[in-house]
């Protein structure tokens, strides 16, 4: 694998991720949540809504997701080359990219025809600093206390800042003995103790309930992924192979009848941009347990194979710049990740998409 050396700022938190070769594979979904769960006697796909929140100045500089954000000014070219050279290093370490080629594995367990569900919550997002990142409400615990979760596909692990949790506040979590939380995400790692709790995520009328979900607590927390007043954690939507502990996540543990999510990121409102960044925008919706086939026409899905069970990494057909195409140098797999807003790429792959964009 050459060295990544450019990065693309997204419009939007979904972001996609290029590799020559990539050891793992990845696809990915998210919704909102309603503030109220009741539990149900026939579980089905849920959708949550989510909320977009508006940050100030200093959050969108300093943030997670460490990004640059609309609107600042111009940056040196030293600048420039370093925030690029950091996010090329956060993106290497995120999907644990190599630097040679490996061939390409396909998951066994791909079905293009399981397209169907019988039942399902839907969970209302929010968008949280301008398109920066997506937020479902969970609840965790006994009594259920209701958080402010990061819906990311790029990671497996549910975890949640000491200063959020209190576990005192729980008369059901226990904790793991000897176990100890450390994670590498691309802007950061997160550390802390291990152990579960009952978690719920869903609508009014569909939850579904993990009655042992493995939660971490984590006591210390990098910087660039410090959590804000309104969001206590991270929620991973990817498979069990990247998760920090051996354990399931989730939407592969709770009481889901199909082990399927949906998600529809939702744009902020150019008139929300203004607003008190205390507010939290809507965000699209988190479909649990399929997909809500109302945010599509008819017939257009479109079946794409997961390679591989851990990131949900797909192959990618095509990229374009306007109207001309770029060479993708042979097979290229794209990670989908709503948890961060970068696009990055392979050095000759970035360079030509940049020489077919006037002024880039």
């Amino acid at each position: 694998m050459k060295a990544w050396t450019r990065l693309l700022q997204a419009a939007s938190a979904l972001a996609i991720v290029l590799a020559s070769s990539v050891p793992t594979a990845a696809a990915a979904a998210a919704a909102a949540v309603e503030p109220g769960f009741v539990r149900s006697q026939a579980p089905g796909p849920i959708s949550i809504p989510l909320r977009q929140h508006v940050p100030q100045r200093s959050e969108l500089e300093h943030g997670p997701a460490g990004i640059r954000p609309r609107g600042r000014s111009r940056s040196s070219k030293e600048e420039v080359v370093h925030w690029a050279n950091t996010h090329r290093m956060h993106l290497r370490q995120k999907y644990r990219l190599p630097d040679s080629s490996s061939p390409l594995r396909r998951d066994p367990q791909f079905d293009p025809t399981a397209l169907t569900s019988p039942a399902k919550a839907e969970v209302r997002m929010s968008n949280y600093r301008h398109d920066s990142s997506w937020i479902a409400r969970v609840q965790i615990g006994t009594p259920p206390r209701s958080y402010n979760l990061l819906v990311d596909t790029g990671s497996s692990d549910c975890w949640l800042g000491a200063e959020k949790f209190q576990l005192s506040n729980s008369t059901t979590f226990l904790q793991t003995p000897n176990a100890i939380f450390d994670v590498q995400y691309g802007s950061g790692n997160v550390s802390g103790i291990m152990g579960h709790d009952v978690v719920r995520m869903g609508s009014g009328d569909v939850t579904f309930v993990s009655e042992k979900q493995a939660i971490a607590v984590a006591s210390k927390i990098t910087s660039s992924l410090s959590t804000s007043p309104q969001v206590a954690g991270i929620m991973g939507f990817a498979f069990e192979s990247l998760a920090g502990v051996d354990a399931p996540p989730f939407w592969l543990q709770a009481n889901i009848s199909e082990r399927r999510f949906g998600i529809y990121l939702q744009r902020q409102l150019t008139s929300l941009l203004n607003v008190s960044p205390d507010i939290f925008a809507p965000g699209g919706t988190l479909t649990l347990g399929g997909i809500n086939s109302s945010l599509f026409v008819a017939g257009s899905e479109n079946a794409v194979e997961v390679l591989e069970r851990s990131y949900w990494l797909v192959l990618l057909d095509g990229l374009s710049a306007g109207n001309q195409q770029v060479n993708l140098s042979g097979q290229q797999r794209a990670a989908i990740d709503t948890g961060t807003t970068l696009i990055g790429g392979p050095d000759e792959v970035i360079a030509e998409m940049y020489s077919k964009i006037p002024g880039a």
